[in-house]
Parts: C-alpha cells; sequence; structure tokens
C-alpha cells in the first residue's frame, strides 16, 4: 500500500510516500541568488578557495530523507520501535558541489580556451612566463567527485554506507505510463564562463507510484574545445529496500556535437563568441546538412506537457529530457536563418546528452571507455535500509 500527499513550506515544495516499509520525503529547496554579505558568509564558514559562479543558488538543494517503519507496527517495545524508525537523509546542496571545485593550479590548466595558445603566445611577449597563480581554481565550476551527501537525519541516526554494485536502474519501470506524482527542477549555480562558453548545475526529481528518481546534472560547454556532462542518478523502486546510484561521466569535442547537428567545424577565428548564450547563438558560416545531424532540436516547455510526452516516447531520457515540448523551427532568428540552423541546442544540456551515448546502458567502468567519440565513465553503487 503507498500514500502519498504533496506539500509546500516557504521554500520548500515536496511529498511524501509512505510504504509498507518507509516513510519517504523528497522535496526542494529553491531562494533566490545569493546577496554578497550572504557569499561573505558562506566562503568564511565553508573556507572557499575560489569566486562564486555569476548565478549561484547558495540555498537550493534537492533532498531526499527515509525513515525505516520496517519494525515500528509489529513491535510492542517503545525503544526498539524508535530504532527502527531511525532516519537518514541524502542531498544534493548547491554549497557542497561548489565547496568540491578543484583549486589546484593542474585543474585550472586541464581545460583552455579555443585561442589560449594565441593568448599565452602574445602575453609571454610582452610580460613574459606567469610563473604562478596566485588562486588557482578549475574556471569551469566542474564538482570534483561530488555525486551527493549521505548523513544521519539527526546526531543519533545510523548512517547506511554505500556498496559497489553491479545492479542498474531499472529503465523499464521509468518507461512505464504511470501518473507523476510529483516533479521538480532547480538551478544549483551557473556561469558563462568569461563569454567563452557556459556552464550549469542542476538537480531533478521525478516520483511516479513505483519509483522515484533524482537527477543532478552538471553541464558544461566550452566554445571550440569541448562538452561535458556529469550526472548522478538516484533510484529507488518503492517495493524495495535498496537505493541505487549511477554516477557518470561524458567528455567529447566541441566539433563532434556541432556536427551532429549540421556538419562542419568551429572555427575560433571567425565565431571566436559564437554561442555564447542562448539569446545570442548565432553564427555566419555556411552550415550544410550532414548525415549524421540529431533529431530536431527542442525548446523548453511546461513540466506537465514535458513528462506525459517523455511517457508516450518511451525514451530511455525520461527524466533527463524534462525539458523537451514543441519542436523548434531552426533558423528561428535572424542570425542564424542565414545559416539555416539554430545553434541556441548547443545551450541546451538536455539535447547535447541525447545525442551521446546513453549511460544507462554502459557497463561500470572506473577507467573509462570511448564510444561514437565520446568519453565516457559510469560507477553504480547502492545501499540498503
Amino acid at each position: 500500500m503507498l500514500n502519498h500527499r504533496q506539500y509546500k513550506e516557504t521554500s520548500k515544495t515536496g511529498i511524501l510516500v509512505t510504504t509498507q516499509s518507509a516513510t519517504i520525503r523528497l522535496w526542494t529547496v529553491k531562494a533566490p541568488i545569493l546577496s554578497a554579505p550572504q557569499m561573505d558568509a558562506l566562503k568564511a564558514a565553508a573556507n572557499l578557495g575560489l569566486p562564486f559562479p555569476e548565478m549561484f543558488f547558495g540555498f537550493n538543494a534537492l533532498c531526499l530523507e527515509v525513515e525505516d517503519r520496517s519494525g515500528v507496527e509489529t513491535s510492542s517495545d517503545s525503544n526498539s520501535a524508535a530504532a527502527a524508525a531511525a532516519a537518514f537523509r541524502f542531498s544534493f546542496s548547491a554549497a557542497d558541489a561548489l565547496g568540491s571545485v578543484d583549486c589546484s593550479e593542474e585543474a585550472m590548466d586541464a581545460v583552455k580556451v579555443a585561442y589560449a595558445k594565441e593568448w599565452t603566445e602574445k602575453s609571454e611577449k610582452l610580460h613574459g612566463t606567469i610563473k604562478q597563480i596566485p588562486r588557482p581554481y578549475d574556471w569551469t565550476y566542474t564538482p570534483k567527485e561530488y555525486h551527493g551527501l549521505l548523513s544521519g537525519a539527526d546526531a543519533a541516526a545510523a548512517i547506511p554506507a554505500f556498496k559497489t554494485t553491479t545492479s542498474k536502474i531499472d529503465i523499464e519501470m521509468l518507461k512505464r505510463s504511470e501518473p507523476i506524482l510529483f516533479y521538480d527542477e532547480i538551478v544549483l549555480y551557473e556561469d558563462e564562463l568569461g563569454d567563452n562558453g557556459a556552464c550549469m548545475l542542476t538537480a531533478r526529481v521525478r516520483v511516479m507510484k513505483s519509483c522515484f528518481l533524482m537527477l543532478l546534472r552538471f553541464f558544461l560547454r566550452v566554445d571550440g574545445v569541448l562538452f561535458r556532462i556529469h550526472d548522478t542518478r538516484v533510484f529507488h523502486a518503492f517495493d524495495s529496500r535498496t537505493v541505487i546510484r549511477e554516477s557518470s561521466r561524458r567528455e567529447c569535442s566541441y566539433d563532434r556535437v556541432l556536427g551532429k547537428i549540421s556538419g562542419g567545424a568551429f572555427n575560433v577565428a571567425s565565431s571566436a563568441s559564437a554561442v555564447s548564450t542562448a539569446t545570442t547563438a548565432s553564427t555566419t558560416s555556411t552550415i550544410s546538412t550532414a548525415s549524421t545531424a540529431m533529431p530536431p532540436p527542442t525548446m523548453p516547455a511546461s513540466n506537465g506537457l514535458t513528462m506525459r510526452g517523455a511517457r508516450r516516447t518511451g525514451s530511455l531520457h525520461t527524466l533527463d529530457r524534462a525539458s523537451a515540448g514543441a519542436t523548434a523551427t531552426p533558423g528561428a532568428s535572424a542570425a542564424s536563418a542565414s545559416a539555416g540552423v539554430d545553434l541556441s541546442v548547443l545551450n541546451k544540456a538536455d539535447w547535447v546528452a541525447a545525442g551521446m551515448v546513453d549511460p544507462l546502458t554502459i557497463e561500470a567502468t572506473t577507467e573509462g571507455v570511448v564510444v561514437d567519440g565520446v568519453h565516457v565513465r559510469v560507477v553504480r553503487d547502492e545501499f540498503d535500509f
């Protein structure tokens, strides 16, 4: 038997699900961008060694709380019943994710902008070689091995431990035509990387009658260089006592994704600022149609229409494509009309991800593999409650 109810409390929106073995709460916290005093307080408290992204929603989070009920109704001893009802919490938060960004010189130099070599040569002629960076950090804001935080709901609660598993997320269960009991999406942070691309960290949750799925997605686009998508999915079927977590990393060249739209490579000289934002995405180069073109790009729509559409198509990206809806018209803007293609899709993480290999179909590999020009790494673990 499954009972559920949605609730809303100030900045919290969530759902309470009661099964025979557990009480499960899933909620999002949505708050405005942090003010300067709030940023200063967080930087001091968390000892952050990097500047904040341009848009940092420091209080935003997606949280899961599970309270074990398996012994509550059968036990006559109040102490054992209380112990059986011990709870734990799992969360994706903006502050924790930003705190995981690598602040080493190696991380700062790991990714360079398309015209870095030209800039470096000019700078060395004028100023000589820069010996040391005073405050290095990964300027792409890529979270380093951040896959959420598992903790006790209170100081006395026991914390379950993740263990490596060969189990996979049940794709067939996610494809069932079931009502969506709860769906929400939040932005944790985003930045335009000095007009050299864009990065965005988002979290989503979808609750159905049979299961729930949480998704943390980091999307990075460095113009003329690469695309990077890091996903962490957390899945639980309500008829089980196991929570499965799948963490994947996908990365490929910029030209590979651009070629999937229309063919043709990125030209740094003529398109140095192309596709810097969704509103200015354009190109003046002539682009021809290629046989490797992806399906028509999609534009954002309401969550309700999105989830219904995802169920009808039975897509393996049923949650990933939560922003998919009406089909966009190629060449919608004046600039892209001359090129015959709308490059604003390069700002859409879901569309770019759909053109890469699906990590749900890849066997776990910590070393990573290359599939169709995309470097993929997948790690799966789980815990029982």
